[in-house]
């Protein structure tokens, strides 16, 4: 069993946008909040938690998912275009919209998608859709759309090792129902270019007592595809605002759980966080920030 915390992180400034965590073959659960620990410290010693940026539901958060069919397809902006009065016998993928996701699982992992049909597609004719991936290279399908009520969002499920880096959706295969008598279709449509990135979990906090200032890194981990599970992330930065920049106060090198910490003593006052940037492989990691201690 993993020592890391399967904890999932929304990163506040980094990432515009990630895909929500779903899971499970039956995709169930409720959400959850995280708050941080506090540390190793003492009560005596005053030390409120640093606390991620937002939290995630955690990967039993899909209580309404099933497969996708053709009604549930809609644009971007979630508004139909008009129908003709005379559905189109062969249906059309006209635009794919992909987000980018973080691996946190060496089974389940989401990419979010937004579809759209040709005008006048008859979409009750869709039995399913299903799509090839290429990520860095590396193709991957097909894989079932899946579609989920409650968040009222399409999404495909990609094990741990499809890749990582920048990826695309680079086609299609639209299959119809036995009633509508129509042969499966493939489609050439391509989506726009997106990241697949390693997902980091882990908690943070930190103590201070007179000028001295502790800070604690704890189960710092991050997602390593070629065994499915996490490993330390080896470094962390400690930071601290001055005027509108964060500046690095010292990168904290962590152990094999990935655990650290750093004291020091000063008399200045600045609000602090824990990071790890985004990159083209890494979702990036980040605290909230401390008040001014």
């Amino acid at each position: 069993m993993s020592k890391f915390l399967p904890h999932h992180f929304l990163l506040e400034t980094l990432v515009r946008q990630i895909t929500l965590v779903r899971g499970g073959a039956l995709l169930t659960a409720a959400a959850l909040t995280l708050s941080l620990g506090a540390g190793p410290a003492s009560a005596a010693e005053s030390t409120p938690t640093l606390r991620p940026a937002a939290a995630v539901a955690d990967a039993e958060d899909r209580p309404a998912a099933r497969p996708a069919t053709g009604a549930d397809l809609q644009d971007a902006s979630s508004a139909r275009a008009s129908r003709s009065a005379e559905p189109a016998p062969v249906v059309d993928v006209t635009r794919i919209k992909a987000y980018s996701t973080q691996l946190f699982s060496a089974d389940e992992n989401y990419i979010d998608l937004d579809v759209s049909l040709n005008e006048g597609a008859d979409e009750n004719a869709i039995d399913n859709i299903t799509f090839n991936l290429s990520v860095d290279g590396k193709r991957t399908g097909p894989l079932d759309l899946w579609y989920d009520d409650e968040e009222d969002v399409t999404f495909v499920i990609v094990p741990g090792d499809v890749g990582l880096g920048k990826a695309k959706i680079i086609g299609s295969t639209i299959n119809y129902t036995a009633e509508s008598g129509l042969a499966p279709t493939n489609d050439t449509t391509k989506s726009n270019l997106f990241y697949v990135r390693r997902g980091i979990v882990g908690e943070a906090s930190y103590a201070v007592k007179g000028t001295k200032k502790t800070f604690y890194a704890e189960n710092i981990g991050i997602f390593k595809p070629s065994i499915g599970t996490f490993t330390s992330l080896k470094t962390i930065k400690l930071q601290y605002k001055k005027g509108s920049k964060w500046k690095t106060k010292k990168t904290i090198k962590l152990d094999a759980a990935g655990n650290g910490r750093y004291s020091f003593t000063t008399s200045t006052k600045y609000r602090y966080r824990f990071y790890s940037a985004v990159t083209t492989t890494s979702g990036g990691f980040v605290t909230s920030a401390t008040p001014k201690i």
